[in-house]
């Protein structure tokens, strides 16, 4: 930040890092989400997490049981 007593605030020793966080996400992580959260939502950029997780969950459950379906209907034609 450079010298600030020319501003009037007195030198203190700075603050070392801890090293001790680690982040939960990382960038590549969040770069996804996005590309997600856009393709979800149709670019609405205002919309939360937790609409995406709601709609991404109704579309997962669809594909579920239409897969189940799938599968027992083809299941039952082999008998």
């Amino acid at each position: 930040m450079g010298n600030l007593g020319r501003y009037g605030y007195r030198n203190v020793e700075p603050i070392q890092h801890c090293g001790c966080h680690n982040s939960r996400t990382t960038g590549i992580s969040e770069s996804r989400l996005k590309v997600i959260k856009h393709r979800v939502l149709q670019g609405e950029v205002s919309s939360r997490i937790d609409q995406v997780v709601q709609i991404l969950g109704s579309n997962i459950r669809q594909t579920e049981i239409n897969y189940s379906n799938h599968y027992l209907l083809n299941l039952t034609r082999n008998r």
